[in-house]
C-alpha cells in the first residue's frame, strides 16, 4: 500500500494493528488490492488442544475485525458524482443508519458489511471497470453483537418515513458532499444520524424526484415531510443539477457601526445589502457586492459636521466550512459619495455652512461568519473595514474606516 510517495507493506501494516492496545480493533482499508490483507486465512475445521471449560461470563466481543473494499486482485473504483470511492460511501451510510435493518437505533458490524457490500457490488457492477467485492475477517471472541454506531451520540437525526421513495440522498448545503444514501424500508421508519446543518434531499419515486432542503440543528431531531419537497420529473431535476450544482446567489441584509471615512472621524450606524455567492464546494472562490448606507458625526473647535455616506462595493475571496460555521474572507474595491453639512456651535453666528459633496475610491477587506437557523435561512456576523482615498484641503488623503456588521442571510 503506498501512502504518498512511500510504500507501505501489509505485513507491516498488519503488525502495527496488532499492537494497538484496545479490546476491539476495527480496521477498514479502502485500496486497490486492499483484500490481500485478509487473505492467507484456511476455511473449515481442524484439530486443537484439549481446552477447559469455564462458566466465567466474558460480557462483550473481543478482538480484531479487518475489513478491505476490494479483493486481492481487484481495485478499489471511485465515482465523480459520490466525489468519492463506492465503498466509503455505502460504508458511511450504513453507518449513519442505513444499515441498521432492525431499527433499533444501532448499525452492528454484521449489518455494516452486509449494507456496503452488496451496495458496493452493485455500484461497481454498473460502472465500465471490475466488479468490486468487499471482503471482511474477523477474529472477535465472546458474547454479543459488535456494534459499530449508536443513533443516540448523533449531533442530529433526520426519520424517514416508511415508503416516502425507493431511495434517499443527503447533501450536505455548503461542501455538497454526499452524506448518505439511504433505501426507506416498507414498514418501518429509518433514522439517519447526521452532524448539525443545512442539506439538500432528494427523494427518487419511480420517474419523479422529490426536492427540497432541511435545516438540523444540534440535537435535532426531525421527521422528514415528503409534502413539503418540490415535486419535479427526473429529466426537469437533471436540468437543473440541483443536488450537487454550486449554492445559489444569498441575499444578506445587516446592521451595524463603522468609522467615517473622513479626517474628522466619528463614528455612527451602518446598513448594508449585499449578495454573496460561494463556488462549488468545500473551500473555494467567493463573491460579494452590494450597498452600504451610514451616517457619522464628527466636530472640531470651530464647526460641527454630519456626514451621509454611500458605497457601491464588490470583491472576492476564499470562502469554507469550519464545522457547523461558514467562514470567508473578501477583498475588493469600491466607491464612495459622501454628503456633509457643517454647522457653527457659535451661538451669536450659528449658521449652516453648505459643503460639497465628495466621491472617493476606496478599497474594503472583511472577514465573516455566519451560521444556519433554517433550511434557507443564516445568521452572519463581518469585520472588517475600508480605506477612503479622497481630497480634502486641497491633498490626497488616505482613511481607514473600521466596520462591524450582523443581520441574516437568505438563499434566492
Amino acid at each position: 500500500m503506498r501512502l504518498g510517495g512511500e510504500a507501505l507493506p501489509l505485513e507491516e501494516l498488519q503488525r502495527l494493528l496488532s499492537e494497538v492496545p484496545a479490546t476491539v480493533t476495527v480496521a477498514v482499508l479502502d485500496a486497490c488490492h486492499s483484500g490481500a490483507l485478509v487473505r492467507g486465512r484456511s476455511k473449515g475445521l481442524k484439530s486443537a488442544p484439549a481446552f477447559d471449560v469455564s462458566f466465567l461470563q466474558q460480557v462483550g466481543p473481543r478482538g480484531r475485525v479487518f475489513i478491505a473494499s476490494a479483493g486481492a486482485h481487484e481495485v478499489a473504483q471511485e465515482s465523480d458524482s459520490l466525489r468519492g470511492s463506492f465503498f466509503t460511501h455505502h460504508l458511511i451510510s450504513g453507518l449513519r443508519g442505513a444499515a441498521d435493518v432492525d431499527a433499533d437505533g444501532r448499525v452492528s458490524l454484521t449489518g455494516a458489511y452486509g449494507h456496503v457490500y452488496h451496495r458496493t457490488l452493485a455500484g461497481s457492477h454498473a460502472s465500465t471497470a471490475a466488479v468490486q467485492h468487499p471482503e471482511l475477517s474477523s477474529q472477535l471472541s465472546g458474547e454479543g453483537d459488535l456494534f459499530l454506531t449508536t443513533f443516540s451520540r448523533a449531533h442530529a437525526r433526520l426519520e424517514l418515513p416508511p415508503r416516502v421513495g425507493d431511495s434517499v440522498v443527503l447533501v450536505d448545503e455548503r461542501t455538497l458532499q454526499v452524506m448518505a444514501e439511504v433505501e426507506p424500508r416498507g414498514e418501518v421508519p429509518v433514522r439517519v444520524a447526521l452532524p448539525a446543518g443545512r442539506y439538500r434531499v432528494q427523494v427518487r419515486r419511480g420517474l419523479q424526484v422529490l426536492y427540497g432542503k432541511v435545516y438540523l440543528s444540534w440535537g435535532d431531531e426531525q421527521r422528514l415531510n415528503p409534502e413539503a419537497l418540490e415535486v419535479r420529473t427526473l429529466a426537469l431535476h437533471q436540468r437543473k443539477g440541483a443536488l450537487l450544482e454550486a449554492s445559489n446567489w444569498r441575499l444578506q441584509v445587516a446592521l451595524g457601526a463603522g468609522r467615517s471615512s473622513t479626517q474628522l472621524g466619528g463614528w455612527g450606524p451602518q446598513v448594508g445589502v449585499m449578495f454573496a455567492r460561494e463556488s462549488l464546494g468545500g473551500l473555494g472562490l467567493s463573491f460579494l457586492g452590494g450597498l452600504s448606507l451610514g451616517g457619522t458625526r464628527g466636530s472640531t473647535s470651530a464647526q460641527s459636521f454630519e456626514h451621509v455616506e454611500l458605497g457601491l462595493w464588490s470583491g472576492l475571496g476564499l470562502a469554507g466550512t469550519m464545522g457547523r460555521v461558514w467562514m470567508g474572507a473578501q477583498a475588493g474595491a469600491g466607491v464612495l459619495g459622501l454628503a456633509q453639512r457643517a454647522t457653527s456651535p457659535d451661538a451669536a453666528r450659528r449658521r449652516e455652512l453648505g459643503l460639497p459633496t465628495r466621491r472617493a475610491r476606496a478599497g474594503f477587506a472583511a472577514l465573516s461568519a455566519e451560521v444556519p437557523v433554517s433550511a434557507r435561512m443564516g445568521l452572519f456576523a463581518r469585520l472588517g473595514g475600508h480605506a477612503a482615498l479622497m481630497r480634502e484641503d486641497a491633498k490626497l488623503r488616505m482613511q481607514l474606516a473600521p466596520q462591524l456588521m450582523l443581520g441574516c442571510t437568505w438563499g434566492l
